[in-house]
């Protein structure tokens, strides 16, 4: 990948990473070195990406979260933080 655009070792949290769109963003940065968080509304299709984005790195976690709750979006950041250190 161009230097420009490494992204190596970044943490990058996707919101809607259980969908098609974002899930296969998610895939894509993992593929790509990134460490992802899979980040979606549904407990089981959270589940499913994160299984699948295992198959490409362990460097990867799964959050259920809707983001339009403050309070779950900040006890998923602490998680992400707590995991990994920082949130690229």
């Amino acid at each position: 990948m161009n230097e420009l655009f490494n992204i190596s070792e970044k943490v990058i949290v996707v919101t809607g990473a259980t969908g098609i769109l974002a899930g296969g963003a998610a895939k894509y940065l993992q593929r790509n070195g990134a460490k992802v968080v899979y980040l979606g509304r549904n407990q089981d299709r959270v589940n499913q990406a994160l299984s699948e984005g295992k198959n490409i790195s362990a460097d990867c976690m799964g959050l259920t979260c809707d983001v339009l709750d403050e309070e779950a979006l900040e006890k998923g950041y602490a998680s992400v933080i707590n995991k990994f250190g920082r949130i690229d």
